[in-house]
């Protein structure tokens, strides 16, 4: 019987050992995953203003360097070359300036507005025209019909400019 004491003592105390070392084990388990977890955090906190700063260094010293390289391009041009690329510049800039006339133009022509100008973005200017006139045609059918005037009350009509400045101002929205 004492035979049996002692193995049921040491039994009990071999099952307590063993759950001492397994709660010892999921503690460590645990302490290492919240250091784990906490040199992730680390990691994962970035002073994102220090990088935006440090990138937008960059972006001015490359900015800086891409103008050198134009200037000591422009430099090693011959005659030939400078009115090549002089024609090219006054060509891109006369194309701009034309289709930005004529959509002033089809909006003083249509009576459209800047939201309908954004409608034409990149229109050759060749096709402004007709693209516009479609435009308005499209708006008069979907917009609902006027009401008379005799009805009473309300604004009279709105008055319509009388300068070409008042047309495009009021065309843009001004």
């Amino acid at each position: 019987m004492a035979d049996e004491a002692d193995t049921t003592t040491t039994e009990d105390s071999t099952a307590t050992d063993q759950a001492a070392n397994t709660a010892t084990q999921t503690t460590e388990t645990a302490t290492g995953t919240e250091s784990a977890q906490t040199e992730a955090t680390k990691a994962d906190t970035t002073d994102w203003k220090a990088e935006a700063r440090k990138h937008e260094q960059r972006a001015k010293e490359n900015y800086a360097a891409a103008q050198e390289l134009a200037k000591l391009k422009k430099s090693q041009m011959n005659e030939q070359q400078k009115a090549e690329a002089a024609a090219t510049e006054a060509t891109t800039r006369a194309e701009a300036a034309e289709r930005r006339a004529a959509l002033l133009q089809a909006a003083v022509d249509y009576k459209l507005d800047k939201d309908d100008l954004e409608l034409l973005d990149g229109v050759p200017a060749d096709q402004i025209e007709g693209r516009a006139k479609k435009l308005a045609d499209r708006l008069k059918k979907a917009a609902p019909p006027e009401r008379s005037g005799s009805e009473g009350g309300g604004d009279r009509g709105a008055k319509k400019p009388t300068s070409l400045e008042g047309a495009i101002s009021k065309a843009l929205g001004g």
